[in-house]
């Protein structure tokens, strides 16, 4: 049973060393998947022209410079004329001895220019590239890696913001985004900031449902399906509070619809002449938003005292006399 395991895996390693063919390879750790880098990478230097055309990336420079110490350290041990006796090295041992072959057919030294083994990370690949087109990557001067990325996010941010002072049609969504959150915008800045920081996670969906319109429907669907069920709730647990709750409600939209320093960022303009509560649709989202706002405190807490923010004058017997 042990001897077959053996034989499906030197089949699958075999089979990784063609280099006329692309491979994803999973394993344990421990299992000899940098072994099996090191020797593909040993198979591809065999046939190309020049050592700079093969390129493995990785996330550390640790993990690079252990990659070059293995691709030399083969060569090295390929430099003696007697093969290890352990079968995985005498893999290694055989390739590398192809790549010195080879090296000494086009002259490249390795083992004496090791630099041109292009072994790095993500970062200093990027950053070649850049510096390689500078027209094309718009950037130029010296570039380095940022370990902290938040000032970079907060400067792509406040750049993006900086489009609300203008009257772009392409804004509308922002525009959109920026209502949605009452007009705070330090409160959207930081959500987008956070965002930034985990794009790898939500923007392949982005890219993707920006090109499926059906993906874009049925998500918009579900949206819709989750928001009309929640505003049932939200509708059944105030019913008890109507009556009382639209009248407060209608006079606390007025006297905010009334001040124009309020009612544009506030949405609880949008309760003026309320008369019952609204219906569970995105249609009545405004109204809803309204009654967030005069309920329930920007922590989710409910409310215990409200002032003309809320649309209550600061006399509080003329509001009494106006609700009553």
């Amino acid at each position: 049973m042990s001897g077959a395991r053996t034989a499906v895996d030197a089949d699958a390693r075999a089979r990784a060393l063609e280099t006329t063919s692309s491979f994803v390879v999973t394993a344990p750790a421990g299992s000899g998947k940098t072994e099996l880098l090191t020797q593909r990478l040993l198979a591809l230097l065999a046939i190309v022209d020049e050592p700079e055309e093969v390129l493995a990336i990785t996330f550390t420079r640790k993990a690079a410079g252990e990659m070059r110490g293995r691709v030399l350290g083969a060569l090295q041990l390929a430099a003696e004329k007697e093969p290890p006796p352990e079968a995985h090295r005498l893999q290694t041992w055989k390739l590398a001895r192809a790549v010195l072959q080879r090296d000494g057919e086009r002259n490249w030294s390795l083992q004496s220019n090791p630099a041109r083994l292009r072994l790095q990370t993500i970062d200093s690949l990027c950053q070649r590239i850049a510096k390689e087109q500078p027209v094309l990557s718009l950037l130029g001067g010296a570039l380095q890696p940022q370990n902290q990325p938040q000032r970079l996010y907060q400067q792509a941010v406040d750049a993006l913001l900086a489009g609300l002072d203008h009257r772009h049609a392409g804004d509308s969504h922002l525009r959109l985004l920026a209502n949605f959150y009452h007009g705070d915008l330090r409160k959207l800045s930081s959500m987008f900031v956070a965002m930034l920081g985990i794009r790898e996670q939500w923007l392949p969906s982005m890219v993707q449902l920006s090109a499926d319109q059906t993906a874009i429907d049925s998500l918009q669907h579900c949206l819709e399906k989750w928001s009309g069920e929640l505003l049932v709730q939200a509708r059944e647990r105030l019913q008890d509070y109507a009556p009382a709750l639209c009248v407060i409600a209608g006079f606390a939209g007025a006297n905010v619809a009334a001040n124009p320093e309020l009612a544009a960022h506030n949405p609880i303009a949008r309760l003026r002449g309320l008369q019952c509560l609204p219906e569970p649709s995105l249609s009545a989202m405004p109204a809803w938003r309204g009654l967030l706002a005069l309920l329930l405190k920007a922590d989710l807490a409910i409310r215990a005292k409200v002032d003309k923010r809320q649309g209550f004058p600061v006399d509080a017997r003329t509001a009494k006399a106006t609700v009553s």
